[in-house]
């Protein structure tokens, strides 16, 4: 993902920044696997934690600073029976 992060107060400033997920899920016995995900980036805020944490913030000379990120799932099957941590 690219985004372009933009602030219209006193001055204008813009910042590009990235992101990039891998996602995967890995069979065991039977019906049973691992399913995981991991986000890296420093456009993340609003997409992984429902708007919790900002894409960036505003530095005393009016620029953008994107703050990075990194979200990581991890879901196990057993039996038709979920269990996910979230890190």
């Amino acid at each position: 993902m690219v985004r372009n992060i933009r602030s219209d107060q006193d001055n204008v400033s813009d910042a590009y920044g990235g992101a990039l997920s891998l996602a995967g899920r890995i069979n065991s016995i039977e019906r049973d696997d691992l399913r995981f995900m991991l986000n890296y980036g420093n456009v993340l805020g609003r997409y992984v934690s429902s708007n919790l944490f900002n894409d960036g913030t505003v530095n005393a000379n009016g620029s953008i600073e994107l703050l990075t990120s990194m979200v990581g799932l991890s879901l196990i099957d057993i039996g038709g029976i979920m269990i996910g941590v979230q890190l």
